[in-house]
């Protein structure tokens, strides 16, 4: 199963994924599933159905800390 999720508008998924992988997480970002995506982009995809559920919660930390690190170039 894959769940889709929608970040803070200013957020392009597509550098959350690049950050992410960097603390082990894999998501797909959302643009190339949109004829015409917003820019940034916002949503991702996550799957979740191979990975073991004790594992979800640890996988949910490092995409916050990721977004997290993102805030730096946040807007006010």
């Amino acid at each position: 199963a894959s769940i889709w999720v929608r970040a803070p508008d200013w957020i392009d998924a597509g550098e959350l994924a690049l950050v992410a992988r960097g603390h082990g997480v894999l998501i797909e970002a959302g643009g190339v599933f949109f004829a015409d995506p917003p820019d940034p982009c916002p949503y991702f995809r996550m799957r979740l159905s191979s990975i073991a559920a004790d594992r979800i919660p640890d996988g949910i930390r490092a995409l916050a800390l990721a977004a997290h690190e993102m805030t730096q170039g946040a807007p006010a």
